[in-house]
Order: C-alpha cells, then structure tokens, then sequence
C-alpha cells in the first residue's frame, strides 16, 4: 500500500510539474506576436459574371477589369508592446494585380500614429510600408486597399524586422462573428471544466470513502484497481481546473484582442 502511495505521489508531482512547464511556454509563445487579420476579402460590385462580361467598369476615369477590396487587420497579439522595428512591417501584393486605392480606416486607440507608404516594385508588384513607433497590448489597425483584379489573401507577404518577431508573418482569417465565437468557446471551456471536477469528485468518493465491491476488498488487484482510478479522476481533476483557470484568466485577453465593430466587416 506504501509503494502504490508513493507512485500517486510521484505522478501527482509529474503532472504538475508537466502543467506547469506547459503553461509556461504556452505563455512565452504569445509574449510578443503581431498577426495580420484578413477581415473582408471580396468584389465590391456582385455582379454575376455572366453580366459583368456586358459592362464596362471605370474607377476615377479609368477602366478596370474588377473592383476588389481588402480589408486587413495588423494587431498586437501578444504580451509586450512592439517599438522601435529594425525594419517596418512591409506588405506585398503580386504585379497580377493593380492597387487602385489605400488608407488606414481604423485606429484602435484613436490617436495611435501609423504612417502608410507606397512603393511600386521596379520587378512588378506593389510593395506598403506600415510605419508605427509603438503598438501596445491589444492594440490594432485595420487597411483597406482596392484592386484592380481579384486577389487571394494567401498571395499576399507580410514581412518585418524586430526583437522577438519572425521575419514573416503568416495571415490568418478573422472569424465573421468573432465575439459571438469566443463567448460560446468560453461557456464550453467553463461547462466542460466543471463537469470533469464534479464526476472526478463523484468517482473518487464511490471508490475510496463508499468503499463499493471490489474496492473494499485486501488484495492486489484491488489496490492496482484503485490505483488506476485515482490516476483518472486525478487527471480529469486537474483538467476541469485548468480549464476553468485558462478561461477566466486568458480567454478575456484574447476576446477583447480579437473584437473588431461588426460596420468594419463588411
């Protein structure tokens, strides 16, 4: 009985230990991250191509082939204010296409200073600096450009020199209804996390205060037996508690980082 003790004791300490090294650098891989957000990809005019074919398209007296827009969110994803880049965020867009028009349509604080500057590539292509000498926690951007032609965002290069950052930052999609999606993963996570302390505790208590057959019997399967399901309702225990400490403590961070005025989707 010492010995069995001894190794819940020991994998008790494992998993605590595992948790806590987890944490830790599960913590460290968001201490300083920029992401760009695609917000709103698409043609601004919806014509069925059937009968696009029929029209002639003209923007500020010239003629287009398709009206496309970009709207495409820069934020500090992570723990630590970005200042002070060796090299300012550059984005790249592909000579198949032609930019029509840019501007910064929003600043999260109002008043935060982004520069915008435009470069045509002498090897084809369009290349905007976003110059901006601090961004804080939770702090964001949000660009929208105008094409001349239909562009995927995955052909777009994001790129930056700075402490921490990588060198190229990957796009990911803004969810549609972002904050309606981060409250039900948040009841999840606190529903999910009390239902496994509850059934860890109901378990616990049948096997070991309740004594129910076989549990009540002195031999060695029993006490392997019992072992066994202490490991289980352990882990489950500690599961439903991280869970509920990940949500209340972390989630909000990255509700309110992910949040963006639904008029600016569309």
């Amino acid at each position: 009985m010492l010995s069995i003790a001894l190794t819940l004791v020991g994998i008790l300490i494992g998993v605590i230990a595992t948790v806590i090294v987890s944490r830790y650098y599960y913590l460290r891989s968001f201490d300083k991250q920029l992401t760009p957000y695609i917000v709103h990809s698409g043609s601004v005019l919806g014509i069925n191509p059937s009968v696009r074919e029929l029209l002639k398209v003209y923007y500020k007296g010239v003629e287009i082939n398709e009206l496309f827009e970009l709207r495409i969110m820069i934020a500090n994803d992570g723990q630590r204010a970005i200042r002070d880049c060796i090299t300012p965020l550059h984005l790249t867009i592909p000579a198949s296409t032609k930019v029509l028009d840019f501007e910064i349509l929003y600043k999260h604080p109002e008043g935060r200073i982004v520069e915008l500057f435009k470069e045509e590539l002498p090897e084809g292509g369009t290349r905007f600096q976003l110059d901006f000498p601090l961004l804080n926690r939770d702090e964001y951007f949000l660009l929208k450009i105008l094409l001349d032609n239909r562009l995927e965002p995955e052909e777009l290069r994001f790129e930056i020199t700075a402490d921490d950052l990588p060198p190229t930052l990957e796009p990911q999609y803004l969810p549609l209804f972002g904050q309606t999606f981060e409250v039900f993963m948040m009841l999840d996570a606190m529903i999910t996390g009390s239902l496994a302390i509850l059934l860890s505790v109901l378990i616990a208590y049948r096997v070991f205060v309740n004594r129910l057959p076989p549990f009540d019997q002195h031999v060695w399967w029993s006490y392997c037996l019992q072992a066994l399901i202490g490991l289980i309702t352990l882990s489950g225990f500690v599961y439903g508690v991280i869970r509920i400490v990940n949500t209340v403590f972390i989630k909000p961070r990255r509700f309110k980082r992910r949040s963006l005025p639904m008029h600016l989707r569309e």
